[in-house]
Formats: structure tokens, C-alpha cells, sequence
């Protein structure tokens, strides 16, 4: 038979749509040629919480390339540069073949590139000529985005092109996030400058809280202000008005980035680069009618299943938080989860943890701090205290963490997610979903892992707080130098005695 390929890939922010969409992509390829796709996600930059950055990027360390056969990196989703350069040094000593997305700065990987220069240009050029806007603000994407540059770049060529000229007050630096859209319609309109004709936004998630915002204030898009996104998701398409933005073939992508490792990995020449086009999208916001007929009877179905979702997983979401909030033991933890973790559709589930995940204080701690705080990768050990699988418990007292899984995955064409289970900065362990959509498709995926992150820490702390009780106890009733009972301890321990005799009338 032949060896079934394992490929991991490395992202941030799984939920997002961008993110959803390539990986749609990659599922598929993958599926089509029966490998395994092992997806390590973080959630960081997402609650500016730099501790909280430090125990969520730590699941990266996890990986273990050994036992892979190649990797499909989205370092566009990774923020945080600093992370971002560890995982790409990592990677690159792997010697494993790697497909990249939009990002030509490293010759040893594949990159899977879409035009987002073309495209950017071709959309600012119809903002000027076609509905004459002339003073024009631009709310960019990060700055170490390979794609937010380009972005960028176009949008700066173009008002070159034209002669307008663009004050840095014209632009705001944002981070691909829809926050990002209302603190740059806040920035720009406390600026002295003339209020703008046109927004350009580098997403489509900054473009709609943009919108909103400037909606909030009394202002008609595109009447009053145009404003444009980058993306074409399925907001922007459903949107009122609906957006003018740039379509890609971001599931393209994802395919092509697995495709291409699949190749390499079977012997098949590839090419360095595969460039894919992006076209613009002229419709409502910028003054356009929309081409695009919508299903009306389509969207209030999605629209219906949607709502449906969200209100069962916010249920699901305050069960399980009110549930755990009276949990005292780690067993008790362990078989909350269990009983309501099934309503998630996943073949498979599990919590790993580190082998030091519940270390107490005792005496013996000359500071009174433990010795070991797991900040930076995982215990050579881990335990498995619950897998769930067609809804019966199958736990592991012990497995090595190189190996990820705590049980082998058979067969192909499985899809496993791996997500960091921390308190701030402190690693604990990590989740497993197997072939579940819920981390890409539910919003409440990251929240119900908070929920249950925290209660492991909670009952971290209640050990703790056992521990020192019981040393307080101690040195309350016992003399440190004889070790015998001092005065307290004399008087309790006779006390209970001389109570338990005379009930018994001796």
C-alpha cells in the first residue's frame, strides 16, 4: 500500500474568513488524494494581550516535522513578526517541502501567490475616473503583511499616477481586523484635513466596520463617501450596500498550496511560484449597480442556519461555562466537557495536558513558587485524560508529546486540528478536534476554549490553595524545630480525644 502523506499547516486566526476559504481549499485537495491534514492554530493578536500572545503561539512548538512529509505555511496570518521569523527558521530546517501563500521573500518554498497589486490599482483607478473622487484616505493592513504591502503599494502608485497627493494623515495602519475599520473613521474624521470622497480599505472586514461607523455618524455610502474593500467575502457580497471590492480565488489557493506538496512529495517538479489573478467587483458601495442577482429564498435559508447555530452553540457556551464554574477536581472538569463536548459534531476530541499542569506548592519550595512553569513548549510526557469518540471516553495515562497525538488517526483523509490550552503565558496542553468543521465554521470555537482554559487554571488554583492551607495547618499545630505538636496542635488533637470519650463514656 502506499504511505498515506501527512502534511501540517501552520495558521492564525482559523475562524476568519480568509483563512476559511484557502482552507476549504486544501481540505479538498487533500481529500482527493486521501492525505492527512494536521492544522496547528493560534489565536493570537486577537485580544491584545501580549502574555496571553506568548501561551497561544506556543502551539507552534508542538510540531514535531518529523513526522511529516511536507507543510503549507499561512505566514500571512501571523502577525506577530517576531513569531512569525521562529516558525519560518523552524520550517526551513524541517527540509521538508513547504508551499507558502503571498510571500516571495523565501526562494526554498513554494509560493502560491494571487495578484493583489493589479487588481488594488485597477479599483482605486475607477474610484477617480469613473465617480471622480479626488481626495481619497486608505486604511491599510499590517505592515509586515507581503499582501497588505502590495496592497499598499498599489494604492500609492495609482494617486501618484493621478497627481493626488496623500498626507500620512490620509492613512491608517490597521491589522486586517473589523475594529481596525471604526478607529479609522475615528482617526481620520478628528483630523483637521478635509473630510474624504472615497475610504480605500485593504479587507473587507475593515471596509464594513467602516461603514458602519460612518453610518452611525449620519453619513450615506456611497451618496456622501465611497468606500471599497478587498476580498469579496460573504459579507461583502450580502452586504447593504454591497461592497465594491476585489474577488480571489483564495480556495484556489489552498489547493494549489496542498497540490503542489502532494507533487513534491511524490517525485513531480513543480514550479516556484503559481500566480493566480484577482479581479475588482464594481458594485453598490462605490456608486455601481451590482450585476450579482441574489437568491433571496437561498440567503434566508443560510441566513436562517446561521442564526440556528449560533444560538445553539451560545447555549452550548453557557452551559458549559456555568457547569465548570462548580467543578473542584479535575475529574469533575474532565466529565463536564465530556458531557456536553458531544453536541459538537467531531469524530474525535481531545485534552492533552502537561504532565506538570497541576504541581502544587508544599514546604519544600524554598520561595514559595513552583519549580516548574511551563511557558515554552510541552513536557516530554503528557497525559490524555479525555478522547472522545462516538461519545465514550477513551483516556491516555501517558504519551510522548513528539508524538501529538495521543492515540494514532488511521487511514487517510483525516483533517485534525491542534489548539493551545493556556492561562495567559502558562501552557497547559492542548485541544484536538478530528474532522470537525466546528474550529473553522463556529465563532464560538475560541470562546469555548477560554471557558474551559480557565477552569483548568481555576482548578489549578484550588490545588494550590488546598496545598496551602494544609501547610499553613502545619505550621499552626506542629514545631518546626521537634517536629511534634506545639500547644495548638496538643490541645486540637486532645481535645478530640477527650470529646470522643466522653460520648463514649469511658
Amino acid at each position: 500500500m502506499e504511505k498515506i502523506i501527512e502534511i501540517a499547516v501552520i495558521v492564525a486566526g482559523i475562524d476568519e474568513e480568509y483563512q476559511n476559504s484557502v482552507f476549504e481549499g486544501i481540505i479538498s485537495c487533500a481529500k482527493e488524494h486521501d492525505a492527512n491534514i494536521s492544522c496547528f492554530s493560534a489565536f493570537g493578536g486577537v485580544l491584545a494581550n501580549s502574555n496571553y500572545d506568548v501561551g497561544e503561539y506556543n502551539i507552534f512548538s508542538l510540531i514535531n516535522f518529523e513526522k511529516f512529509d511536507g507543510v503549507i505555511l499561512l505566514s500571512n496570518t501571523i502577525s506577530d513578526p517576531i513569531e512569525k521569523e521562529k516558525i519560518v527558521n523552524r520550517v526551513k530546517k524541517s527540509g521538508l517541502p513547504v508551499s507558502i501563500l503571498d510571500c516571495g521573500d523565501y526562494h526554498e518554498f513554494y509560493n502560491i501567490s494571487i495578484d493583489n497589486y493589479t487588481a488594488m490599482k485597477a479599483l482605486v483607478s475607477h474610484v477617480i475616473e469613473v465617480h471622480g473622487a479626488k481626495i481619497i484616505n486608505y486604511i491599510a493592513g499590517p505592515v509586515s503583511n507581503p499582501e497588505a504591502s502590495e496592497r499598499q503599494r498599489a494604492f500609492k502608485d495609482i494617486m501618484e499616477e493621478y497627481s493626488i497627493s496623500v498626507p500620512e494623515e490620509r492613512i491608517y495602519h490597521g491589522d486586517f481586523r473589523a475594529a481596525d475599520g471604526k478607529k479609522a473613521i475615528e482617526f481620520f474624521f478628528s483630523s483637521s484635513l478635509e473630510h474624504p470622497q472615497a475610504i480605500i480599505c485593504a479587507n473587507d472586514a475593515m471596509a464594513l466596520s467602516a461603514i458602519e461607523e460612518l453610518t452611525n455618524m449620519g453619513y450615506k455610502v456611497p451618496e456622501d463617501i465611497i468606500v471599497t474593500g478587498f476580498d469579496n467575502t460573504y459579507n461583502a457580497k450580502h452586504h447593504r450596500p454591497a461592497l465594491t471590492t476585489v474577488s480571489r480565488p483564495l480556495d484556489d489557493a489552498g489547493y494549489k498550496a496542498c497540490e503542489v506538496i502532494i507533487n513534491a512529495v511524490n517525485g513531480k517538479k513543480q514550479k516556484e511560484t503559481i500566480a493566480l489573478e484577482s479581479s475588482p467587483v464594481f458594485t453598490e458601495s462605490c456608486g455601481c449597480k451590482t450585476a450579482e442577482k441574489i437568491d433571496i429564498d437561498e440567503y434566508k435559508i443560510s441566513t436562517y442556519k446561521m442564526l440556528n447555530s449560533f444560538r445553539n452553540d451560545i447555549s452550548l457556551l453557557n452551559r458549559i461555562t456555568a457547569q465548570l464554574a462548580e467543578n473542584e477536581t479535575p475529574d469533575d472538569n474532565i466529565r463536564t466537557v465530556a458531557s456536553l463536548i458531544h453536541e459538537i459534531q467531531c469524530e474525535r476530541f481531545a485534552i492533552c495536558l502537561c504532565s506538570n499542569w497541576d504541581q502544587v506548592i508544599t514546604g519544600k519550595a524554598s520561595n514559595g513558587i513552583p519549580e516548574i512553569y511551563q511557558i515554552q513548549g510541552y513536557t516530554e510526557k503528557m497525559s490524555a485524560p479525555l478522547i472522545l469518540v462516538n461519545g465514550r471516553n477513551n483516556p491516555v495515562t501517558a504519551f510522548n508529546s513528539s508524538d501529538m497525538f495521543p492515540t494514532p488517526v488511521s487511514g487517510g483523509g483525516n483533517v485534525s486540528y491542534f489548539l493551545p490550552l493556556h492561562f495567559r503565558e502558562r501552557c497547559l496542553g492542548y485541544y484536538i478536534f478530528i474532522n470537525s468543521s466546528f474550529p473553522l465554521k463556529s465563532l464560538l470555537c475560541h470562546a469555548l476554549m477560554l471557558n474551559i482554559s480557565n477552569s483548568v487554571e481555576n482548578i489549578c488554583k484550588l490545588l494550590h490553595l488546598n496545598s496551602m492551607i494544609s501547610e499553613l495547618d502545619k505550621l499552626y499545630t506542629v514545631d518546626p524545630l521537634c517536629n511534634i505538636f506545639n500547644r495548638n496542635g496538643f490541645i486540637r488533637t486532645a481535645g478530640q480525644i477527650y470529646t470522643s470519650c466522653q460520648n463514649a463514656g469511658r
